[in-house]
């Protein structure tokens, strides 16, 4: 386990970020832009996820209607041949 910690340390150890990292970083967030068009891929995101939700659950609707459909129609059918 030692050798996987060493190996671990080695790997993640901290690098400094270059310079002017922190001015370029403030400069990004502060696109108002940026910000519209990154609430519009996510709203866009959320309305197909809703709509495919949407139609998985129509999919499964109709499923159960047709299995119950022909449960209602075996049943007709014994009923019909008992009388």
């Amino acid at each position: 386990m030692e050798e996987l910690e060493q190996h671990l340390k080695a790997v993640l150890h901290r690098i400094d970020p270059p310079p002017g990292f922190e001015a370029r970083a403030v400069r990004r967030r502060s696109r108002p832009g940026l910000k519209w068009a990154a609430a519009l891929a996510t709203a866009a995101m959320i309305v197909a996820g809703v709509y495919w939700q949407g139609e998985i659950a129509k999919e499964r609707v109709m499923v159960a209607l047709k299995l119950t459909g022909t449960k209602l129609q075996q049943i007709q059918e014994k009923v019909d041949h008992a009388q």
